[in-house]
């Protein structure tokens, strides 16, 4: 067996574990606004048993992947995004849906190469059918905010 199936085994059974544990946390899920036979709650047992599939079929079969170590221009561009998204998830039940997304696709379209002007535009834009998909037709609430309530 070569070493770079080792590490496919071995990330497999961390993520059977992971699938596992998820499954069971939303056995403890309550949804009491729904009282039908299928409801919200069993998405959470379709998503374990999706990665619980996955997971063993990377067992069973494992890819002939072998990871390179990353030059530093590319950890340049991964460290922004990453400490976007969890100010993303820090300020968004202070300032709501749109003022955190806005800046969080404004950042990430610039370290793509687009210019601020094409970026701002664009957020704009995205942010806004996203709210219009969610809140408007799926009437799903994104966060307004302390500001908005």
């Amino acid at each position: 067996m070569r070493s770079d199936f080792k590490h496919d085994r071995r990330y497999a059974l961390v993520i059977l574990i992971f699938s596992i544990l998820y499954g069971y946390g939303g056995s403890f899920a309550k949804t009491d606004f729904y009282n039908g036979v299928v409801g919200p709650h069993h998405w959470i047992y379709l998503i374990a048993g999706i990665l619980a599939l996955l997971s063993i079929g990377l067992f069973l079969k494992p890819t002939n992947f072998k990871p390179e170590n990353l030059p530093w221009r590319s950890w340049k561009k991964r460290v922004p995004l990453v400490l976007g998204v969890f100010l993303y998830s820090v300020a968004l039940p202070y300032i709501g849906f749109l003022g955190a997304m806005i800046p969080l696709i404004v950042l990430t379209s610039m370290l793509f190469g687009a210019k601020l002007k094409f970026a701002l535009l664009s957020s704009v834009v995205m942010a806004l059918l996203c709210l219009a998909l969610f809140d408007g037709l799926l009437g799903i609430s994104l966060g307004r905010g302390l500001w908005l309530m």
